[in-house]
């Protein structure tokens, strides 16, 4: 029996898609099981390969599924992959589209064991461009990077969570939006820095973004520095041992790792990339932006219009407990009504501010990555809250005194609808059988302590690293 050409295409289709690897909606995202999502791509590609190898024809059909994923686990993969994303199809359908233009999803992730550490060189000869991935691939919707630094001390050696961002040229930023970003519905970025004025720049072009991933934020302050300048040659990193300086290594030998003409293709972009063509004035819209998470957070957050945002992540980064209470509240007129989900970390601010700032909250996560003085108590009703946890990073955080403060002020009912009460942790805490949980039955309150596996954490050499995305559950 013959069948047709278009409706073997469809069937292939059905047979190798992986809808969870571009589902962006708020409720996919919130509740994601990124290891399954993963584990789904992988068994996806094996079969993509397999039939690929069937005949001619199924070589022809499949051909264009083969790349709408690229994953890289190691960067010995990279210069050849650049190499042949830029190649054309030849056994396509006629359209003679060169491969990267098929990707529709580019996730790397590098640098996260001994055999895949690479040599500081090879980012400062080509990250701008993540090594030409970019430029070959302007049809991605989906953009998640997490590139872990080389170890440059001693410090990060000791300490493996303790992370070193990598300075990262504006050209990359400006090559983002001008190439794949009006068609970018999701951007993770995690392991190099990027400055507040510009996450303006570049998100002002993601018209169609519905996720943002931001890790490693510099601030910018209008009356320190020039906006939209040059990036520094080195930065300094703040550790709680002491700074640490992070400079740019491109005066250094070749990596060897690339050659002639990709050398030159990166060089290039560093002079030639500019900022496409835009004439609005801020607060730039994001019509459908619905999570945004940012690990710095700025009062220039307000130079962003977000008006279906519904799940929002605040992280204080150097700022003291004063200094980041008074830009929540100062900035808290810039974010919707549609803001349903805060996750919030990691200095003690008060809840009260919290609370006050955005009054129709319905799910609060507090992180904490070591142990705060009590901050729970508020002295005015919440009517929207539901749902509160406390997200700790680790089994040393003692949330007794939270937990304490929240039962007496949901005693006098300033919370009327809250529902449940959680303390989530990674492995087992201190002091967590002690909780009060038959108190809270009584109010009507479900209390007690989830075990989650944290997305994002990689071994390194056979130690756990962190922080990813510590704002994940």
């Amino acid at each position: 029996m013959h069948v047709p050409p278009e409706l073997l295409h469809k069937i292939l289709r059905e047979a190798t898609v992986v809808p969870e690897a571009f589902d962006t909606s708020f409720e996919a995202v919130l509740h994601e099981d990124r290891e399954a999502i993963l584990k789904a791509i992988q068994t996806s590609m094996f079969t993509k390969t397999s039939l690929s190898l069937v005949s001619k024809l199924f070589r022809q059909l499949v051909e264009e599924f083969l790349y709408e994923i690229v994953t890289i686990r190691q960067f010995i993969h990279v210069p050849p992959l650049s190499k042949l994303l830029q190649n054309h199809t030849t056994y396509g359908l006629g359209t003679g589209k060169p491969h990267g233009q098929q990707c529709r999803r580019l996730e790397i992730c590098l640098g996260t064991g001994g055999s895949d550490v690479y040599e500081d060189t090879a980012w400062y000869e080509g990250g701008h461009t993540l090594w030409g991935l970019i430029a070959a691939c302007p049809n991605i919707s989906i953009l998640l990077c997490r590139i872990w630094a080389k170890d440059r001390s001693q410090l990060a050696i000791t300490h493996r969570f303790v992370t070193v961002p990598h300075l990262t040229h504006l050209s990359l930023w400006k090559l983002i939006a001008s190439t794949c970003g009006p068609r970018l519905r999701r951007i993770e970025l995690f392991g190099f820095s990027i400055r507040m004025d510009r996450v303006e720049m570049m998100l002002r072009y993601c018209t169609m973004l519905e996720v943002c991933h931001l890790v490693h934020v510099l601030p910018y302050w209008d009356e320190e520095q020039i906006y939209d300048s040059e990036e520094p040659a080195s930065i300094e990193i703040p550790y709680f041992r002491g700074p640490h300086i992070v400079t740019d290594n491109t005066n250094g030998s070749p990596s060897q790792l690339f050659d002639a003409l990709a050398r030159s293709e990166f060089k290039n972009a560093k002079t030639n990339t500019s900022w496409p063509t835009y004439s609005l004035e801020p607060p730039y819209t994001l019509p459908s932006l619905h999570t945004f998470h940012i690990d710095e957070f700025n009062p220039r957050i307000s130079q962003l219009n977000m008006p279906a945002l519904r799940h929002l992540g605040l992280y204080e980064g150097d700022l003291d407990v004063g200094t980041m209470a008074e830009y929540i509240l100062a900035s808290c007129s810039s974010f919707p009504h549609t803001l349903t989900h805060l996750s919030f970390g990691d200095n003690a601010v008060p809840s009260e501010v919290i609370l006050n700032a955005f009054p129709l909250i319905t799910k609060l996560c507090f992180h904490y990555t070591w142990e705060h003085s009590a901050l729970s108590v508020v002295k005015n009703p919440h009517t929207s809250l539901r749902v509160i946890e406390y997200v700790c990073h680790g089994s040393s955080e003692n949330m007794a005194y939270h937990i304490r403060d929240l039962l007496s002020v949901t005693e006098f009912g300033m919370p009327p609808a809250l529902r449940e009460v959680a303390v989530v942790r990674w492995e087992k805490g201190r002091k967590d059988e002690n909780l009060p949980v038959e108190k809270f039955q009584i109010l009507g309150v479900a209390l007690g302590v989830k075990f989650v596996k944290p997305f994002g954490q990689y071994l390194v050499e056979g130690v756990l690293r962190l922080p990813d995305y510590l704002y994940y559950q």
